[in-house]
């Protein structure tokens, strides 16, 4: 039964190693969404972000530009990353009761 703990103890750690990258990966990615207007005939992205109580709108660019898609890119990258840090979390619980359970 010890190294059953051992592996589980050892598993919990990589999962606590691993939330912390995630989490510092997570700190230099803006936050909110990217929105696209309609202005005339053309499509400009615009991100959306909530400061206090307030979403506010930054600029981005024309929808097929370079620095709309990258921020597309990011935005996706945080989704995801918010999504693997949930599972960790999750994982990290259901090890924690098996240790626990002895």
């Amino acid at each position: 039964m010890a190294v059953l703990d051992s592996i589980l103890r050892e598993e919990l750690q990589r999962l606590k190693a691993l939330r912390a990258r995630y989490v510092s990966q997570l700190a230099e990615i803006p936050s909110g969404s990217v929105v696209m207007k309609l202005k005339g005939r053309h499509r400009y992205a615009y991100r959306a972000y909530r400061k206090g109580h307030k979403v506010v709108t930054d600029y981005v660019g024309p929808e097929a530009s370079p620095r709309a898609r990258r921020a597309v890119a990011l935005l996706q990258k945080r989704r995801k990353i918010l999504k693997d840090i949930r599972a960790i979390e999750a994982d990290s619980a259901r090890l924690q009761k098996m240790i626990n359970a002895k």
